[in-house]
């Protein structure tokens, strides 16, 4: 919506998702190629929502949103933290990121939602409309110059997502 039509690349699958029509995507290659815009920075107040459905959680990092999360450059990105199966905000100010203390469980569908705000320098997590947890404040990054973002996977192609999303808000 909004005029950010994205390319489905490799085969994700459409289904009839949470609320109105979700993709699937294998995990192994599926993804979404979204218009390229500016990211967010610290001094911009944005938020990352989307019903998430995992069917498997492998590796450290399943990256759902990227959003010019590009390490140490710019950016930030929604991902889910495999080790504890987690929420988490990926902010490139430290490369770093701030997991959310609610474990996502598997073939089942979740709302997430990880808000940052510019004032406070904090991000809270809120899992199927409960407050999760908020962070201490974070450290400074600047916004990503017009670059292309993605669903389902990180920028250089790894961290796929194996699962459904639907209703995906930036």
């Amino acid at each position: 919506g909004s005029s950010n039509t994205g390319t489905l690349t490799n085969g994700p699958r459409w289904i009839s998702g949470y609320r109105a029509g979700g993709l699937r995507f294998d995990g192994s290659d599926d993804y979404v190629a979204l218009p390229a815009k500016a990211g967010f920075g610290s001094t911009q107040d944005h938020s990352f929502a989307a019903w998430v459905n995992p069917s498997s959680l492998a590796g450290t990092y399943t990256w759902l949103v990227d959003y010019g999360g590009t390490p140490g450059s710019a950016g930030s990105s929604l991902i889910i933290y495999s080790a504890t199966d987690v929420p988490a905000f990926f902010y490139a100010g430290g490369s770093s990121f701030v997991l959310g203390t609610r474990a996502l469980p598997l073939n089942q569908w979740s709302h997430i939602i990880a808000s940052y705000s510019s004032t406070t320098k904090k991000v809270t997590f809120y899992v199927n409309g409960v407050l999760d947890t908020e962070t201490a404040t974070l450290s400074s990054w600047s916004a990503s110059p017009s670059t292309a973002h993605y669903l389902g996977q990180w920028f250089n192609g790894n961290y796929r997502f194996a699962g459904s999303l639907d209703d995906v808000r930036v």
